[in-house]
């Protein structure tokens, strides 16, 4: 197993099922260093390679990689990493004829061992006697625990100690991430403002074309009135004449009052969905926000207690409550949560909260 610890600067190595203790290392020591070391230990020749498993998986650590510097890397999970040397094949100057015997010298000992170069004084020892030592000690003392579930509880909390350290290191995250959820959430209600500004605009064009079309008939009607035609024909001509027109501007109407409340329909029902989402995707941060902040505050006070779902349901609710009093149009989307899920309710929805404009005929 490995140990790494930053007063002792030791790393402990995998070797042919043994394992090797190198001491006196730095956060700046090379993989290439711990190799030289143990393979000059070992007293054998070939290439080697340093891998470094965890959680099942190994990955090859390059010569410039920094072993302590990895461990420093992932913190309190340093303890489930696992160093191991493996020899993936003779050296280059090694004859595959000759045996090693002829062409090195014997073993070292570890405590004959060079110190790793260009690193500051450091040593390589071999504490194998010491580790099996302590191993006997430790099975030996092994007694069975009075309280099990005191055991399991106490490993359970140890799990979420590392999980909330890992979680703490991203808060900072969640709450830039929050800032800009808060500025887009802004920028909807601009654009809805927008919209309704729009409306209001298409509603007054729309009384403009009725006020046109009754001063049209007007007119018809007075040049009716003063021509010099025959009652019959005068009526003829003007009834037709204005069943011609009325039936143009009705049409006319009709094409323009569908196509620009189609286009708002479609727009509104649109920002119904993302700000809805939005939302979603606030209190998901929010909730999680405050959890690291209890977290936090956990470990800084050091007793272990446990978040109320009460009170984070009703901060979940004041907060809400806050984001609804902004805008009454946007209480009206919240209240329809199910707008986004058919589009047979996306009209019902537009209508309620734009109003069906009344056409004076």
């Amino acid at each position: 197993v490995l140990l790494a610890a930053a007063s002792v600067m030791e790393l402990k190595v995998w070797v042919d099922g043994a394992i090797r203790v190198v001491c006196g290392l730095s956060l700046d020591t090379s993989c290439q260093d711990v190799v030289i070391a143990l393979a000059q230990a070992t007293g054998q020749t070939g290439r080697y390679v340093l891998i470094m498993k965890f959680k099942g998986n190994e990955r090859n650590l390059v010569a410039d990689e920094c072993p302590l510097q990895q461990l420093a890397k992932l913190g309190p999970l340093a303890a489930e990493v696992q160093f191991i040397l493996r020899r993936n094949g003779p050296s280059l100057s090694e004859a595959p004829q000759k045996p090693s015997d002829d062409r090195h010298p014997p073993p070292q000992r570890l405590s004959e061992l060079e110190p790793v170069k260009h690193k500051g004084p450091q040593k390589l020892t071999e504490p194998q006697k010491e580790t099996e030592l302590w191993e006997h000690k430790v099975t030996s003392a092994a007694v069975p625990d009075p309280n099990p579930g005191l055991a399991q509880e106490l490993k359970e909390l140890e799990f979420q100690m590392k999980q909330n350290e890992i979680d703490l290191m991203y808060g900072e995250d969640w709450e830039k991430e929050l800032k800009v959820e808060m500025e887009r959430e802004q920028e909807m209600q601009r654009r809805l403002q927008q919209i309704h500004l729009s409306i209001d605009d298409q509603n007054y064009e729309i009384k403009v074309l009725q006020a046109r079309s009754e001063h049209l008939e007007q007119d018809l009607q007075f040049k009716a009135q003063t021509e010099s035609l025959s009652p019959e024909v005068e009526s003829w001509q003007t009834g037709e004449a204005l069943q011609t027109l009325t039936q143009e501007l009705h049409n006319r109407l009709s094409e323009f009052v569908d196509k620009q409340y189609g286009q708002t329909y479609l727009v509104t029902c649109n920002l119904c969905c993302v700000l809805q989402d939005r939302l979603e995707t606030i209190e998901e941060l929010n909730k999680e926000l405050r959890q690291c902040n209890l977290q936090e505050f956990i470990q800084q006070a050091g007793v272990p207690l446990r978040p109320d779902p009460k009170k984070s349901l009703a901060a979940n609710r004041v907060y809400l409550s806050g984001i609804l009093s902004l805008d009454p149009f946007f209480h009206k989307c919240l209240l329809k949560q199910s707008a986004c899920l058919s589009a047979s309710f996306y009209i019902p929805v537009a209508m309620e909260v734009i109003g069906t404009p009344e056409i004076n005929d």
